[in-house]
């Protein structure tokens, strides 16, 4: 059983800060120097997204290369599942593209627990079918 932490197609955290002092508004003048308290967390650098990389060249035609890509996401959402968790969200947007060219799936704020009944309708509006919007 695979764990989400040994999962290369997994954005993941680096490190994580409770309580990180942030100061706002510090370039307005007009503005008095704020302080507030907020959580912060480091990840890994990617050069860009599925939606860009596709903007910016096309269509991936190459079938090899789209197998190799389908597998990565298909191993991520395998891993999220593996410990209970649904992404909800996966859009060319949430698929990065690491330095190593690797994908990363990422942004699991509608990510919920597996076998928990969902109480409202979770995921991106532009991506859903329109029975669902009605």
């Amino acid at each position: 059983m695979r764990k989400v932490a040994d999962c290369p197609f997994v954005l993941h955290a680096l490190e994580f800060h409770r309580d990180a002092n942030i100061i706002l508004s510090q370039n307005n003048p007009l503005l008095p120097p704020r302080t507030e308290r907020v959580e912060c967390m480091v990840t890994e650098v990617c050069n860009s997204d599925l939606f860009d990389l596709i903007a910016e060249r096309g269509p991936i035609l190459d079938r090899k290369l789209l197998r190799a890509m389908f597998k990565q996401i298909c191993i991520a959402v395998d891993a999220t599942k593996q410990i209970g968790y649904a992404h909800l969200d996966i859009k060319l947007e949430n698929i990065l593209i690491g330095s190593d060219f690797k994908l990363r799936l990422c942004d699991f704020g509608f990510s919920r627990k597996i076998g928990i009944p969902l109480t409202g309708i979770y995921g991106s509006e532009r991506y859903m079918a329109p029975e669902i919007i009605d």
